[in-house]
Formats: C-alpha cells, structure tokens, sequence
C-alpha cells in the first residue's frame, strides 16, 4: 500500500513582495507626473484629465503602498503638506519661483488626497473589527 504524500503549501512571498513594490513604482510614477504637471501647465492650473490621472493613482498608493505601521507618520505627513501648500507662497515673485512651488504642493496634495482617505478608511475599519461586540 502506497503512502499519499502530505501537501505542505508555503505561502507565496514573491507575490506580496512584487505588490510592494508595485505600490512604490505607482509613488514614483505619481511623484513624477507631479513634477512633470506643475512645470508642464501654468502655475495654478492643473488639466482635468492630469487631477484625474493624480488621484487615481494616489488611490492605487494609499491601497497598496502604505502599510499599517506607516499610516499616523503618512496622515501626519499629509497634514504638514496641506498646510505648508496653503501659505502664501506666492510672494515669492522671482522668475514665478513662488507660483511654482505652491502649484507644486498643490498638485502633491491633489495626488495624495485618496491615498489618505484609502489609508483613513483602513484605519476606521480596523478600529470597527476590533470595537466588534
């Protein structure tokens, strides 16, 4: 009589590892087009299509990039960001260098906006699971 052989299955590491790093190309690529949106279009002014590319991919960072251990650092981090783009930045007159730098932030913070609801709503849900009566 034959022995049957007993499946061990090991959990695939590749795979989480490759969304990882999946998650950081959909940042580098997001940080990209910020850069490349705030010297393509004029200070202030974003394309329909380009806000809407920014969050989409923002929503796809916050889902995939920010881990648990991360998320007080990224929301805090986020906060600073919304309020160093809200200063008046644009009384910096040299060669429009104000202009641009506020676009800039503006246009990060447009980027990040989903991520940060993504990561909120996360955190929400993990507080529900574990408040569960």
């Amino acid at each position: 009589m034959a022995k049957k052989k007993k499946i061990v299955r090991i959990p695939n590491i590749k795979i989480k590892r490759s969304i990882k790093e999946l998650g950081h190309l959909f940042f580098g690529l997001g940080l990209a087009l910020v850069i490349l949106f705030t010297i393509t279009n004029p200070p202030s002014t974003l394309k329909p299509f380009h806000g809407i590319l920014l969050l989409s991919i923002g929503l796809i960072v916050g889902l995939m990039d920010v881990k648990q251990d991360q998320t007080v650092p990224f929301l805090l981090a986020f906060l600073g960001l919304l309020l160093t783009a809200s200063a008046p930045l644009q009384v910096l007159t040299y060669k429009n260098v104000g202009l641009y730098l506020k676009s800039f932030l503006v246009n990060m913070a447009i980027f990040l906006t989903l991520a940060v609801v993504a990561v909120s709503l996360k955190v929400i849900f993990k507080i529900y699971k574990k408040s569960n009566i």
